[in-house]
């Protein structure tokens, strides 16, 4: 196992016996720039705990993993000028022998319902980003006001085998929204499994 310690396994008859080992592909603790493609209000540094004073709650005052996040204006809420989809752009990853990948990340976000701002997280396995996937999208009919970080699990298995990987979180300002204080992301971390028999 990872973390050393032994695991015992009785088997009392003839059975097929697989073991999944699970390993972190990617680690992001953002303690630095990685240098991904940002767009509209997207940026990289301290979050001031500034925003939501309208609408929602403000940003974090710092990263869940140390100082910085990538997020969506830093100092205050998101401008509401009707236009995106607007991203943060990471990769390419390469899993090409990665089985079972998923996605975690932290995420501090507040947004408008979705009729009036879109946030999804998408992926792209085509290499030249010209198709995506949602893999995370707010559907539900009310604000997302979340006022603490939370831990996001998504299922990345359709980019198993694939070489050229790339994932983006995204909003998109609609005609009527309110302001909220957007986006905030942590802790990124893609992670796969290799199979043995």
């Amino acid at each position: 196992m990872v973390d050393g310690s032994k695991a015992l396994v009785t088997v009392d008859g003839n059975y097929k016996l697989t073991a999944v080992f699970e390993q972190v592909l990617y680690d992001f603790t953002l303690d630095a720039n990685p240098g991904w493609t940002t767009g509209g209000q997207w940026e990289f540094g301290r979050p001031l705990g500034q925003g939501g004073q309208q609408y929602g709650n403000p940003d974090p005052s710092r990263g869940h993993t140390g100082q910085n996040v990538f997020g969506v204006n830093l100092s205050g809420d998101y401008a509401l000028t009707v236009g995106g989809p607007y991203c943060l752009t990471a990769g390419p990853f390469d899993l090409s022998t990665a089985k079972g990948t998923r996605l975690h990340f932290f995420r501090w976000l507040n947004a408008d319902e979705p009729a009036y701002v879109r946030c999804a997280v998408e992926v792209s396995i085509d290499g030249a980003r010209t198709v995506w996937v949602p893999i995370l999208e707010h559907v539900d009919r009310n604000p997302i006001t979340d006022n603490s970080w939370v831990q996001q699990d998504l299922d990345l298995s359709l980019a198993d085998g694939q070489p050229n990987v790339y994932v983006r979180w995204l909003y998109q300002i609609k005609p009527n929204a309110y302001p909220y204080s957007g986006w905030n992301i942590d802790g990124i971390q893609l992670i796969g499994g290799l199979g043995c028999r």
